[in-house]
């Protein structure tokens, strides 16, 4: 998977924003 599926994935699940779910990676 690519990184910005993965976070758009964080975003949807667990409803944050797209630059946070970029840090915790």
């Amino acid at each position: 998977c690519s990184l910005k599926m993965l976070i758009e994935k964080c975003v949807l699940e667990n409803h944050k924003p797209s630059l946070e779910c970029f840090l915790q990676m």
